[in-house]
């Protein structure tokens, strides 16, 4: 599973459920025992899931890039959660709601947290650039979606 990916499930089904939880928790006290919250945090993960598909494909075509022009581990990381983090901000501004700055602040940290815990492997780097030179120039930016 190539790294945009693996980031993005870890951020949608674990650390920013895990975020909204903890968030709501500090605000409502009560919001643990509720079991309809349960059902919004699935909710969550649904909606999560179909808003964040744009940014999915933006930050899997910077991730390829990066490896195309062969940068370092490090400004790929960094590409990939900048892209990510932006894609958060963008979608939670154009959804405007009241609660939009909460969800955009938890999310966004929840996406920054998720590229700390999942790291991008050089050796996994080293194979697809090399996979990527065999390619002719322009051809298939995006062979394995």
């Amino acid at each position: 599973m190539y790294y945009p990916v693996s980031v993005w499930l870890i951020d949608i089904f674990l650390i920013g459920p895990l975020f909204l939880v903890v968030g709501s928790s500090f605000i409502d006290k009560s919001f643990l025992l509720g079991g309809e919250n349960r059902l919004l945090i699935l909710l969550f993960m649904a909606v999560g899931m179909f808003y964040s598909l744009p940014t999915l494909a933006l930050t899997y075509l910077i991730f390829r890039l990066a490896l195309k022009y062969c940068l370092s581990r490090f400004y790929i990381e960094f590409l990939s959660c900048i892209t990510s983090v932006a894609g958060v901000v963008l979608t939670f501004y154009f959804l405007n709601s009241t609660e939009t700055a909460k969800l955009m602040l938890l999310y966004s940290l929840s996406t920054i947290v998720s590229f700390m815990v999942r790291r991008f492997k050089q050796q996994k780097a080293k194979r697809i650039q090399n996979n990527a030179k065999r390619t002719h120039a322009g051809q298939d930016l995006i062979p394995f979606l």
